[in-house]
C-alpha cells in the first residue's frame, strides 16, 4: 500500500490527504461494527463456526476441524467477493514514462488446490447431512403412522382360529423400517405367484409365550437361493398362470434377513407380509408337518 501512495503522491499532491481521510472513515465503520463489516458486526465465519459442533457429528468430523475449515473458506470467499486489486502483487516495477508493472506472487498450488477441495467437500457434506436428515425424519414419520394404523387394525377382535399376525405386531412396535432377523423358520409347503413370488405362513413364537402367524414372501430375484436352501428340484418353485402349490417332501428350515411390507387384508383379516432380503442358510426341520 506504502509504493502504491509513493507512486499516486507523483501524479497528485492530495493523494496521502486522501487516503488518511478514507482510512479514518474505514476504521470507524468497523469500530461501529465490532471490527467486521458486514450487518451483524462479526465475523461470519465465526458465527458458522458456533453452529457446526450440530453438524460435526453427522459429518464424521470434529468441530474444530470443521471450523478450521470453514474459516479458511470464509477468508477466501470474503477476499474475492471484496473490493481489492486483482493479482496478489510481490513487487511493482516503475518504468520512466510512469508506466507501473505489477509482479504477481508465486501462487501456492498445493494450497489453493486444498482450498478448492475443502470447499466442494463441506459443501457435499452439508448437503449430505441435511438430505439424511430429510429422509430420516419422514421414514420416523411413517413409521409412526404406519405404527398407529397397525395398532388399530390390531385391536379388532380375531376371527376364530386365527392367531395374530406377526407383521402387524412388528409394526405396531415401530418397525416399519427396521430388518429383522429369523433363524429356523419352518417351511412346509409354499405358494408360487404369478409374478414368480414364493410365499409361505409359520408359526413363530416370541419369548416363549406369544404365538403369531408370519407371512413371509420371497421375491423372483431369491427364488434361486430359496430353491438351494430347500433343496427342491429345479422347477418346483417356477410361477405358472395361476397360484401354484409345492408341498416339501422333507420340511426344512430357514434362517432368513426381512423387512416389512405393506398393510394387506386377507379373508377379513389385516396382516403384514414380511420380505425377504436375505436367505442365509438351511436345516431340517425335526417337528411333524402341520395340518
Amino acid at each position: 500500500m506504502r509504493e502504491i501512495q509513493r507512486i499516486w503522491i507523483t501524479y497528485n499532491s492530495d493523494a496521502e490527504k486522501v487516503l488518511r481521510h478514507e482510512n479514518a472513515q474505514l476504521d470507524a465503520f468497523q469500530k461501529n461494527r465490532g471490527g467486521a463489516d458486514n450487518f451483524m458486526g462479526r465475523n461470519i465465519g465465526k458465527i458458522v463456526e458456533e453452529r457446526y459442533p450440530k453438524l460435526a457429528g453427522a459429518l464424521g468430523m470434529r468441530a474444530a476441524e470443521l471450523g478450521e475449515l470453514n474459516s479458511g473458506i470464509y477468508t477466501a470467499l470474503s477476499r474475492e467477493s471484496h473490493a481489492h486489486l486483482h493479482g496478489d502483487p510481490a513487487s511493482l516495477r516503475v518504468a520512466p514514462d510512469g508506466t507501473v508493472s505489477i509482479v504477481s506472487q508465486k501462487v501456492d498450488e498445493i494450497t489453493k488446490n486444498k482450498l478448492v477441495l475443502g470447499c466442494l467437500s463441506s459443501s457435499l457434506s452439508e448437503a449430505g447431512a441435511a438430505l439424511g436428515y430429510l429422509i430420516d425424519n419422514r421414514q420416523r414419520r411413517r413409521s409412526a403412522d404406519l405404527a398407529r394404523e397397525a395398532a388399530r387394525l390390531a385391536g379388532k377382535p380375531l376371527a376364530p382360529g386365527f392367531k395374530p399376525d406377526l407383521g402387524l405386531h412388528l409394526m405396531r412396535s415401530g418397525g416399519a423400517s427396521t430388518t429383522f432377523h429369523f433363524s429356523n423358520v419352518p417351511v412346509w409347503k409354499v405358494g408360487i405367484l404369478p409374478d414368480g413370488t414364493v410365499s409361505w405362513s409359520s408359526d413363530i413364537t416370541l419369548e416363549e409365550q406369544a404365538v403369531y402367524i408370519a407371512t413371509f414372501d420371497v421375491p423372483q430375484v431369491l427364488v434361486p437361493e430359496l430353491q438351494r436352501a430347500l433343496e427342491v428340484e429345479s422347477g418346483a418353485l417356477t410361477p405358472g398362470p395361476q397360484v401354484r402349490k409345492h408341498s416339501l417332501m422333507q420340511p426344512r428350515t430357514v434362517r432368513l434377513d426381512c423387512t416389512l411390507g405393506a398393510i394387506q387384508e386377507s379373508s377379513g383379516c389385516p396382516f403384514v407380509p414380511l420380505f425377504v432380503t436375505k436367505i442365509v442358510t438351511q436345516e431340517t426341520v425335526p417337528e411333524n408337518r402341520p395340518n
